[in-house]
């Protein structure tokens, strides 16, 4: 981690696997984050298009970043999705009933 790592007078900058790990989020899920503008902020290091992070900008997202809530659309689905579920579990249960009631029976 101390190669990610650039330290300088002012604080701290950390590159791309670095900040993930002080995230403790993947890179995929940190570039999903940031291609959707949801993500810290970033700059580009002089020079590159490699992104930088200050760690001050990351604690301040932690703290700020709410988590985001589901749309109406994916509501509906989450609740046909359970009633799914618990439809499968029911069925499940009288199936396990029956076959005690039968080695009960027999």
């Amino acid at each position: 981690m101390t190669d990610n790592l650039l330290i300088n007078s002012h604080g701290r900058w950390l590159h791309l696997q670095a900040a993930c790990d002080y995230l403790d989020l993947s890179t995929v899920t940190l570039a999903k984050k940031l291609n959707a503008g949801t993500g810290p902020k970033f700059y580009l290091s002089p020079g590159s298009w490699n992104k930088v992070f200050w760690t001050g900008d990351l604690d301040d997202w932690i703290r700020n970043s709410p988590e985001r809530q589901p749309t109406p659309g994916e509501r509906v689905r989450l609740a046909k999705l359970q009633e799914g579920a618990e439809r499968v579990r029911q069925k499940r249960r009288a199936r396990r009933q029956a076959q005690t009631d039968e080695t009960d029976t027999a």
